[in-house]
């Protein structure tokens, strides 16, 4: 009998352990390092738009009323490979619907590690902001951000930033930033 349970027991743990499926590391069917052209299979109504990065090679494109929520998505390459992606999620109505997002987040990659809180009072209103952050992999860190304004008429804005990106390919980038201000200063 104890071998039985030990038997069922080892089944139900390995088709737990191998039943689950890994995240892709990227965002939604896009894997960091995909390429532009396989970008804009997945995204066609994607648009380039300009950005103070296009000089390093950085190439951003924008998506707008996506869906499900979500206001726009804009995407980063660097030198032709995808590394960052923020979705925005404008249409949150009160804490009940960015808890079930945050929830479905912590579903798929686990807990957040590190948590921030900041205020900000600007254009009539406070706002309150939260940021929690997740190192995945080395190569795969998600931002989840929460602002809630609140007005002086009693009105309250939510908003929710979520960003994944490969914090290799970001360091990159900020390294490509500092040389091009570098030569700008004649050094």
């Amino acid at each position: 009998m104890k071998r039985l349970y030990f038997f069922i027991l080892c089944l139900c743990f390995s088709n737990f352990l191998f039943g689950q499926q890994s995240p892709i590391i990227g965002y939604d069917k896009l894997e960091f390092g995909a390429t532009i052209e396989a970008f804009q299979r997945l995204y066609p109504t994607a648009k380039e738009i300009s950005s103070n990065q296009n000089s390093i090679g950085v190439r951003m494109f924008q998506q707008r009323n996506v869906g499900s929520g979500i206001t726009a998505r804009d995407f980063k390459f660097f030198n032709n490979k995808f590394y960052y992606v923020t979705v925005i999620y404008d249409e949150m109505n009160n804490n009940n619907t960015i808890n079930a997002l945050l929830d479905r987040i912590v579903e798929i990659y686990g807990k957040f590690d590190n948590k921030e809180e900041d205020t900000d009072v600007s254009g009539g209103a406070y706002t309150e902001e939260t940021y929690l952050y997740r190192r995945y992999r080395n190569n795969f860190y998600i931002q989840f951000c929460i602002f809630k304004s609140f007005f002086p008429n009693g009105g309250i804005i939510y908003q929710v930033l979520i960003s994944y990106y490969n914090p290799i390919t970001t360091n990159e980038v900020a390294a490509a930033e500092k040389k091009q201000a570098g030569r700008g200063l004649g050094l």
